[in-house]
């Protein structure tokens, strides 16, 4: 099949229209065979009068947008170029009836393709959002993307434009991360070579990991023994939350979300049960083994019945399906905890995702790395091992400041 041509016609039909205009369209044509049947014209969009063409440098002259139609017209000539080499590229040929099919039928630009996986896509919306702020991006840098168009140099210019953009490293690996598994998609389905993945050779750099604050045990304990006045139980309330975080490892996601009907009350323990917002798995506590009080219930159990009891003075019988956190945000409690962290005079930056870490951190010596990651339901034991070295270096501290 020979190579397909492009070139601009002006008023192909030779009539005008009532504003004394004709169209501006491009002729895409066989180079060998020009006749009828194997020529396709694409409009531009744009109209202009007869002394507004240059037919010699096929270009539009005095008018007031001749900048911008100029622009348009050879944007439009790019994209069609484009998308001829692109479908050439992944079928190894192109016919004029292939340029001629819309994006909804055989052709998808790799900027639709990524659209389409996010809007058929099961993932949580929070991820589909993070996806679709990556997209968004990578419009702002070209505003059409096509599978030829991704190699390393692309990419390499994209990194810099995020760099450029005064977005930090993390920011920059997870839009990367989007792309990258936009690009592994697109191969499974056979719209790219694998060998033509440019992130083979483009490795990205995730940055220096951000310092993990945790709180040790005598800070939960100067946390624990803060008394608020009546008038400021709602405090209460954010730093109970956050210690029942630090008790169980809980995102705050599920600490917001739990309800007195995910515990059960049996012999000398209460156990929680309930699936996690952010990876559906179920989790199962037995909270009498976790920080264990000498009063004989655990101190996450200690919490659970406070609330109870208020919780079924409040609501009777129907409490069992209440909040025990209601209506708590985690920004609002982020700004609380600032607070609270002062008044037990804590000068580290706590943070409802503390909690979480502190529970990390305090456990990882005392249990089986491969039990903390099942209690902290991570998917990789790698993120495990983090709390790990983080309460080596707790312990390495405290010994350097033993006096011998």
């Amino acid at each position: 099949m020979s190579t397909i041509r492009f070139s601009l016609v002006y008023n192909r039909k030779n009539r005008l229209n009532k504003n004394n205009e004709a169209l501006i369209q491009i002729k895409a044509y066989h180079s060998k065979i020009r006749n009828g049947s194997n020529t396709r014209y694409f409009g531009t969009g744009i109209y202009v009068s007869p002394e507004n063409w240059d037919k010699k440098n096929n270009r539009v002259i005095n008018h007031d947008l001749e900048f911008h139609y100029n622009f348009t017209i050879q944007k439009a000539l790019q994209d069609l170029s484009l998308k001829y080499t692109d479908i050439f590229k992944r079928y190894g040929q192109c016919s004029l009836d292939d340029l001629s099919r819309d994006s909804e039928t055989s052709y998808l630009t790799f900027l639709e393709f990524a659209q389409q996986e996010i809007d058929n896509s099961d993932k949580k919306k929070s991820t589909k959002t993070a996806q679709e702020n990556t997209l968004a991006k990578l419009k702002s840098f070209r505003s059409q993307v096509h599978f030829s168009d991704l190699n390393f140099a692309f990419i390499e210019k994209f990194d810099l434009f995020l760099k450029r953009s005064k977005l930090s490293l993390t920011t920059i690996w997870k839009h990367h991360k989007d792309i990258k598994f936009f690009v592994n998609q697109a191969v499974k389905k056979d719209l790219l070579r694998s060998y033509e993945n440019p992130y083979i050779r483009f490795k990205v750099s995730r940055g220096i990991p951000k310092t993990r604050d945790f709180l040790e045990l005598n800070e939960i304990e100067k946390l624990e023994s803060l008394k608020f006045p009546t008038e400021e139980l709602y405090l209460e309330r954010i730093r109970d939350l956050f210690l029942m975080g630090c008790y169980t490892g809980l995102r705050f996601s599920d600490l917001s979300k739990l309800k007195l009907s995910n515990f059960k009350e049996e012999t000398n323990r209460v156990s929680l049960t309930m699936q996690s917002v952010k990876t559906n798995k179920f989790l199962e506590l037995d909270l009498s083994l976790l920080f264990k009080n000498t009063t004989g219930r655990s101190k996450p159990e200690l919490l659970y019945f406070k609330y109870k009891e208020m919780l079924n003075q409040i609501y009777g019988a129907s409490s069992l399906n209440k909040y025990l956190f209601n209506g708590l945000t985690n920004q609002h409690c982020n700004r609380e905890l600032k607070i609270i962290a002062e008044r037990a005079k804590i000068s580290k930056t706590v943070s409802t995702h503390v909690a979480r870490t502190s529970f990390g951190t305090n456990m990882a010596m005392k249990i089986p790395t491969a039990v903390l990651k099942e209690l902290m339901q991570h998917s990789k034991i790698a993120t495990t091992e983090i709390y790990i070295n983080l309460s080596k270096k707790m312990i390495n501290e405290s010994l350097s400041k033993v006096q011998w």
